[in-house]
């Protein structure tokens, strides 16, 4: 069975933790990649892995010959791993189980996003549009939804898979059906961030 970087290190990340968990054979259904067990709750994990596309890799040869300098890649990718891992746990999440998606940026640093992590938070909660009052102050006038609200509500969590430091962490879905409260998975987790619906986060 094929494995990519990001499974490989996922994988030594739980077994460090000793946790059980279990590759899923792929199909001709839609499937995840992992079952963990954490206690007697079960959760399915779905792994994906941002490698450097055509366009990015001309970034690092222009960088690497000195004709360009180092940019700051946005994370649309990121979305759309969501929206494709999303797909793969959909019929496990709508049975009622916890899903989780799990990002790793493999990318070089030369196309490494600075703001990361701020863009899941965003893709999770939505983003705000504010309008500026006469007295200075600030008023909330139209919320743009996350995108694990809708149908995608399934979604327990977004974790970002870190390999220098082997860590993984958490950004909980604060509109999900399929809640977290299971105290082992903290057991796993540096950071577990509990998102509000409502909280502001940057574009």
């Amino acid at each position: 069975m094929n494995i990519t970087e990001s499974e490989r290190l996922f994988e030594k990340i739980l077994s460090n933790r000793a946790i059980s968990h279990t590759k899923i054979t792929e199909s001709t259904i839609r499937t995840p990649d992992y079952e963990v067990v954490l206690g007697d709750v079960k959760s399915y994990w779905e792994i994906k892995e941002l490698n450097e596309n055509p366009s990015e890799k001309q970034i690092i040869d222009n960088v690497e010959s000195g004709t360009a300098e180092i940019y700051s890649i946005d994370s649309d990718r990121a979305s759309r791993s969501i929206d494709t891992a999303s797909r793969q746990l959909r019929g496990y999440g709508n049975a009622g189980n916890i899903c989780i998606i799990a990002l790793y940026d493999a990318r070089d640093f030369c196309t490494k996003d600075f703001l990361f992590e701020m863009h899941i938070k965003s893709l999770i909660v939505g983003t705000a549009e504010y309008m500026q009052a006469k007295d200075g102050t600030f008023k909330e006038i139209k919320r743009n939804n996350g995108r694990l609200s809708g149908d995608k509500k399934y979604i327990s969590a977004i974790v970002v898979i870190y390999k220098t430091t082997s860590e993984l962490v958490f950004y909980h879905n604060p509109y999900t059906t399929n809640k977290i409260v299971h105290e082992d998975f903290f057991t796993i987790s540096v950071s577990y961030t509990h998102l509000r619906a409502h909280e502001t986060c940057a574009d």
